[in-house]
């Protein structure tokens, strides 16, 4: 409407909905949900940001917060002094989007263990229930994340991993050391940079 309200009768009563406002040069800071009973009203502020450029390798990585799905909060700033490999994936109905899975499980079974390392995965999905499926077949054993707004979720778009699957490693100092990594890019950049220190 003219005093910038929308109104609709197409939503469904009950069911959640994302509100995305978006440009080429503007993101949204969160993206909010919204489920309304029949008839029912809401008011939403969505507030944008400019949208970052890629990460640069060498420059301090982009902060995050995060929380897997055993409910351990994970930070930038909270893993400083550690190595941290994010690997960013979706599924897809070829592979499960675990193209490299015998990768990072190599990483994992060489490096799971060693106090100065922290390996997170992040699943870019819509249904939650998907990813959890996938995760638990897969054997995936390092801390795992969904990203339920995709390529909206504020990680996703300061990493900006696409096409996934994408990871990046990041030094103790807060630094990325490495970008755009996959298959045996990543347990190449791991090795080397533990086995540096």
């Amino acid at each position: 409407q003219a005093d910038g309200r929308y109104r609709t009768q197409s939503l469904m009563p009950d069911h959640e909905y994302q509100i995305v406002a978006a440009s080429r040069d503007y993101v949204p800071k969160t993206v909010p949900r919204v489920k309304l009973p029949e008839g029912g009203l809401s008011e939403l502020t969505v507030i944008l940001r400019r949208r970052p450029k890629p990460p640069e390798t060498g420059k301090p990585a982009p902060p995050f917060s995060v929380t897997t799905l055993d409910g351990t909060p994970l930070s930038r700033d909270g893993l400083r002094g550690r190595f941290v490999l994010l690997h960013f994936w979706a599924p897809n109905a070829a592979v499960n989007g675990l193209a490299d899975l015998p990768n990072l499980k190599v990483v994992a079974d060489q490096f799971g263990k060693d106090a100065r390392f922290t390996m997170i995965s992040l699943c870019l999905v819509d249904d939650p229930e998907v990813a959890v499926r996938i995760i638990k077949v897969s054997g995936l054993s390092w801390g795992n994340v969904i990203l339920r707004d995709h390529g909206l979720d504020p990680i996703a778009i300061d990493y900006h991993p696409f096409p996934t699957p994408k990871s990046f490693l990041i030094g103790p100092d807060g630094r990325l050391l490495a970008k755009d990594l996959n298959g045996i890019q990543t347990e190449k950049f791991v090795t080397e940079a533990l086995g540096r220190h």
